[in-house]
């Protein structure tokens, strides 16, 4: 994902997992969807059985990132705490410098990538315009040994990267209050 933000000339660049599967209109729906404000656009996820997955993320407000997804259907484009890489437009005349942190193996990089569009001033979006399907946990089931193993990997780097400097409480004061269904 780095090597294409480092080597995109563009101002717009989509990212896309190989579990992800588009419908009509996806592109156009994540472009209609960004504005003046909006860093990153998520398009809605269904699973394999048609059900939405994916509206958003919200964390849970632990110390160790804790969060579930949001899996209701906003009416129009709604900003997001944080939104899965699956499926990602990135804006990249306002987040050319953000990055992917590549410590991580598997989980929370969208989340850090998330909040640190938030922390650069530029909204997290998810939007019903555009709708994927994502099967998620396809080539690795959530819960499974080997996921436990990435997870448990990952959510130190987390923790330690958002929650004792408080790069996370900065956020509920800076930009979320703007946004009445981020708190």
């Amino acid at each position: 994902m780095n090597k294409a933000i480092r080597t995109a000339k563009t101002d717009f660049l989509v990212l896309m997992d190989d579990d992800v599967f588009v419908e009509e209109g996806w592109l156009d729906g994540l472009l209609e969807s960004a504005d003046a404000e909006t860093g990153v656009v998520s398009p809605l996820h269904k699973d394999k059985d048609g059900n939405i997955s994916h509206s958003g993320v919200g964390l849970m407000g632990d110390e160790w990132g804790t969060h579930a997804h949001l899996v209701d259907v906003p009416d129009e484009p709604r900003v997001a705490q944080c939104v899965c890489s699956a499926c990602l437009l990135i804006d990249l005349r306002k987040t050319r410098g953000i990055f992917f942190d590549e410590r991580y193996k598997k989980y929370f990089l969208d989340l850090d990538h998330s909040l640190q569009v938030w922390e650069a001033g530029y909204k997290v979006v998810c939007t019903p315009r555009s709708i994927v399907t994502h099967l998620a946990g396809a080539t690795m089931p959530h819960g499974s040994v080997d996921s436990t193993v990435l997870w448990n990997r990952d959510i130190p780097i987390f923790a330690a990267d958002w929650i004792p400097p408080a790069r996370l409480d900065t956020l509920p004061s800076g930009m979320f209050p703007r946004f009445p269904f981020l708190p």
